[in-house]
């Protein structure tokens, strides 16, 4: 039996859909504007839907996340990490979805869904390190607008 968690994040941002869809869509950016040296290297194989950067974080973590949806209009953005997956996870997706509100404004929603083998403690941590972590994400984007 697996257990499967969901953690999300939203925020509203002063800029267009367009500007963070720029930042979101450039696969291989994030290493640029990631807070705080979170990436050490990304190295990116292919380009647009089905890409995959590989990620090392300062913890040495080894990351491989493929775009598996990229869809302007929509503003939908899916990924997955590949194998093997960090902390003893048995899968990993994220959807983000982004909403214009009004002239120079929009919301942003960033969901992962992962599953573990167990519930409990481990389960919990990994759920909080997520959740910081799309914050980290969420004021990276923020400053490289």
């Amino acid at each position: 039996m697996s257990y499967r968690r969901s953690v999300s994040h939203s925020e509203v941002f002063d800029s267009p859909v367009s500007a963070v869809w720029l930042i979101l869509a450039d696969w291989a950016s994030i290493v640029d504007w990631m807070p705080r040296g979170i990436i050490t290297s990304l190295e990116l194989e292919g380009s647009g839907v089905g890409a995959v950067r590989h990620i090392v974080t300062r913890e040495g973590v080894h990351i491989a996340e493929r775009l598996d949806r990229a869809d302007e209009q929509q503003g939908r953005l899916e990924l997955s990490i590949l194998d093997p997956l960090p902390w003893s996870m048995l899968s990993y997706k994220a959807f983000a979805q982004l909403d214009q509100l009004g002239p120079g404004k929009c919301s942003l929603r960033w969901e992962g869904r992962f599953e573990l083998a167990e519930n409990g403690q481990e389960a919990d941590a990994l759920g909080q390190f997520l959740s910081k972590s799309y914050k980290a994400m969420f004021n990276g984007i923020r400053q490289q607008l």
